[in-house]
């Protein structure tokens, strides 16, 4: 089940961010000993290949060959790099969201309390 999920988030962030592993294709690659739970154990499959997840076009068996770092069908770029770049644009974001809420509760309270004297 968790490794599902696992699988379910990592597709989805590289379909979203158009990326492809930790730091760039190659990850998904046998020889990195990074990816083990997408790698058999008995390395018959995925020798080479990349989800489709990181496809620039997706479609099924997409990904197969794709962890040279070099195929054109894929997203060769990273997905680390993007991920930090997106919370850091949201991250000011929610900053701002938050600075205003909380200047939002004290003009509350201190009209909450000019009211309580009158």
């Amino acid at each position: 089940m968790l490794i599902n999920l696992t699988r379910a988030g990592i597709d989805w962030f590289q379909e979203k961010f158009s990326c492809c592993g930790v730091l760039s294709s190659k990850d998904w690659a046998r020889s990195m000993s990074i990816a083990t739970y997408w790698i058999s154990p008995s390395g018959g499959n995925h020798e080479y290949d990349t989800p489709d997840s990181c496809c620039k076009t997706m479609a099924k068996g997409c990904g197969t060959n794709g962890a040279t770092g070099v195929a054109t069908t894929i997203n060769n770029d990273g997905c680390l790099d993007k991920g930090i770049d997106f919370f850091k644009e949201y991250a000011l974001i929610s900053g701002v969201c938050g600075f205003l809420f909380i200047l939002f509760e004290a003009v509350a309270v201190v009209i909450a309390c000019i009211l309580r004297r009158s």
